[in-house]
């Protein structure tokens, strides 16, 4: 039980710095900035394609093994985020080159981009493994 707890730990932080280096899509308002042209008409209050910022982040998910001892973080396939989280994590100057405005507008710590688990794991290896080390040692492993 103390073993599946340190990976939980583990996995809980990776899982919250991923999400907070993981792109967002824009806003409306911002969206409406980048037209060219006013639309004319209003916005029905009933419309449903309004943009959703954050499903990538919302997206990120973490599970445990206890019993082979690993904690995995992962956007599933059929996921809100699952397509996009795809082409961001690994498409950078395949098929997107530069943050868009969403992502510009959140990126207060400079980190939002590409590889975004993959630096989440890499910027907390200390953290991991101090982490690993105290809830091993408490059950004497």
């Amino acid at each position: 039980a103390e073993v599946g707890k340190a990976f939980s730990a583990v996995g809980l932080k990776v899982r919250s710095v991923a999400q907070q280096y993981a792109n967002i899509s824009p806003t409306q308002a911002q969206k409406n900035r980048l037209k060219k042209t006013k639309r004319k008409g209003k916005r029905k209050a009933t419309a449903t394609t309004r943009a959703k910022p954050g499903g990538l982040r919302r997206s990120i998910e973490m599970e445990v093994d206890p019993i082979r001892m690993q904690a995995s973080v992962f956007v599933a396939q059929n996921s809100e985020g699952g397509k996009y989280a795809k082409k961001i994590h690994d498409e950078r100057y395949v098929t997107w080159h530069r943050l868009g405005p969403g992502s510009i507008a959140a990126n207060k710590s400079g980190k939002i981009g590409e590889k975004f688990i993959e630096r989440a794991i890499v910027d907390n290896e200390k953290n991991i493994h101090e982490a690993l080390r105290k809830k091993l040692e408490r059950i004497g492993l």
